[in-house]
């Protein structure tokens, strides 16, 4: 059977530039708050992306039984309430952030027309100053989806569980994902953008050899909000690393702490690859580009 692995991250949702549903959200104290339009670009690009997949999951169906979905949601699904100083929040309450959080996810599992017990979703932990000390947003999150999660810790009668993965590696069709939220970062300049990504996974694939151990074909990485890819060996023999997009726009934060204009505006968007019955694998990419001029206004 085809199966096709997504990987989504970073809504940092609650962040006033972060993924947000084009709905009225209606807040605790029942003041209505309505999307942005820096969150409607955001909100945009999401759905941009799910129209795309659905379009790959259909021509990989014709004739055929549907691939079976593995969704990723790689960490950082809520912004959190108190980091850097920011005050960039739809709401800083974390209660709340975790419900525009359980919208989007819910959205995207629907409009995928994912079936519990056939597709399944992946949560892992993310960043403690976004997630909360013990990263318990994507595990409040996870536990609104218990139909479609594999679990870290299955739940039974005398034990509640762990719903979120702090670090995952899993087989598909012969394909092997490490995933995780944080791991290489880009560079900081133009020549040198997949050198940590690209001596990570070299690093990796070795060590893999030399232990006699299955070696990885997809290390899949977050947090930093900027694409890369970057290839080490060649046939049965090699790994790819991806540094995953985002969802959220550059916050203030982001505008004084980087070097350059290019790296402020990140990339967006969500990456997935197909792998056949026979291990044969291809990669797809739904990245977004945005004029810097619109961010630039949507701010």
């Amino acid at each position: 059977m085809k199966k096709i692995s997504l990987f989504f991250s970073d809504f940092h949702c609650g962040s006033s530039v972060g993924l947000m549903p084009k709905m009225d959200y209606r807040r605790g104290n029942g003041g209505i708050y309505n999307p942005s339009h820096a969150q409607n670009i955001i909100t945009d690009i999401f759905y941009e992306c799910i129209n795309k997949f659905n379009d790959i999951i259909d021509k990989n169906t014709k004739g055929k039984k549907r691939p079976k979905i593995i969704l990723n949601l790689v960490g950082d699904l809520c912004d959190g309430g108190n980091h850097h100083g920011s005050t960039q929040f739809v709401i800083s309450r974390l209660s709340e952030q975790r419900r525009i959080a359980i919208a989007c996810v819910k959205y995207l599992i629907e409009s995928l027309n994912m079936k519990p017990g056939y597709d399944a979703v992946i949560f892992y932990s993310g960043t403690p100053s976004h997630s909360g000390d013990l990263c318990e947003s994507e595990e409040v999150v996870a536990r609104s989806f218990q139909d479609y999660v594999i679990p870290a810790i299955k739940p039974s009668s005398s034990n509640d569980g762990k719903l979120t993965h702090n670090h995952l590696r899993y087989n598909t069709n012969g394909q092997i994902f490490d995933v995780k939220h944080r791991g290489a970062t880009p560079g900081s300049r133009a020549w040198i953008r997949e050198n940590s990504l690209l001596w990570t996974i070299k690093s990796l694939h070795i060590e893999e050899i030399l232990n006699s151990k299955e070696p990885t074909s997809w290390y899949i990485r977050a947090h930093n909000h900027q694409f890369t890819r970057a290839i080490y060996g060649n046939g049965n023999k090699q790994i790819t690393g991806i540094i995953l997009p985002s969802f959220q726009l550059a916050t203030t934060y982001v505008y004084h702490m980087s070097r350059d204009i290019d790296t402020r505006f990140g990339s967006y968007g969500a990456f997935g690859v197909i792998v056949d019955d026979d291990g044969n694998a291809t990669e797809i990419f739904s990245h977004i580009s945005i004029d810097k001029d619109d961010i630039a206004i949507a701010l």
